[in-house]
């Protein structure tokens, strides 16, 4: 795949050891994605992500991945009393 056909997202989420997932596939916990060289590399086009924690409600969300250029999302994920 040419570099120009891929994106990337960047994660600034709590909890950081939360898990992440697109596609249903899992991509590595939100801290793997949240540093200043750290980004999820993903094919451009629209994604749909989950990330989720013990003791927390999953957050579900789509995202546009354009071509050289990263995405940032931020959120934070809510405990489950």
């Amino acid at each position: 795949m040419p570099a120009c056909e891929e994106g990337s997202l960047k994660l600034k989420m709590t909890p950081r050891q939360a898990e992440g997932y697109v596609a249903g596939y899992f991509v590595g916990v939100v801290a793997d994605f949240d540093g200043i060289f750290e980004r999820l590399h993903v094919e451009s086009g629209s994604h749909h992500l989950e990330v989720k924690a013990t003791g927390y409600e999953p957050l579900t969300f789509d995202v546009r991945i354009t071509p050289e250029h990263t995405t940032t999302y931020t959120g934070e994920l809510k405990r489950i009393p």
